[in-house]
């Protein structure tokens, strides 16, 4: 390091001159909250990941669900917009997928009366309905130990 320029560089949040000498004698600078928030960026993707097979499993079943409507209460099918399963494949010409991503918050929040006479349908919706829910306390959990790990502890 040059002379002068250590005169002018500080420590963070210490406000003691950094030296030549400081790195050699002193490498302690990296505080505790530095070297536990080498862990931050592997928390938060490490605990999604664990609830990633509930995401995944929600969607295979809305889409079971999706085929289940299409195939057994066509007019029921027909009145949700002609959802589509997905954006690239249709089952009929005329299909929607907009309506398939509108009936995701429709069937979370709601159960169709072609559902109650059907019990297959009430199985499906119910997982969707547990699966979501587990994916999005995995999502919560996540963030709340993410913010946890990255808080600055002081005092210690």
């Amino acid at each position: 390091m040059c002379e002068g320029v250590g005169r002018w560089m500080r420590f963070w949040g210490r406000g003691e001159a950094m030296t030549d000498q400081t790195f050699l004698v002193r490498p302690t600078h990296i505080s505790k909250v530095q070297e536990e928030s080498s862990l931050m960026p592997f928390v938060f993707p490490f605990i999604v990941m664990l609830f990633v097979p509930a995401a995944i499993g929600a969607a295979v079943t809305f889409i079971q669900l999706m085929q289940l409507e299409y195939k057994s209460h066509r007019s029921a099918w027909e009145q949700d917009g002609r959802p589509s399963v997905y954006p690239w494949w249709s089952p009929e010409e005329k299909s929607s997928y907009l309506a398939s991503q509108k009936l995701v918050w429709v069937w979370l929040l709601s159960t169709p009366d072609w559902m109650l006479d059907d019990f297959r349908a009430l199985v499906l919706v119910k997982r969707i309905r547990v699966l979501t829910l587990v994916w999005g306390i995995g999502l919560l959990v996540a963030a709340i130990v993410q913010s946890a790990i990255g808080m600055p502890r002081h005092g210690g």
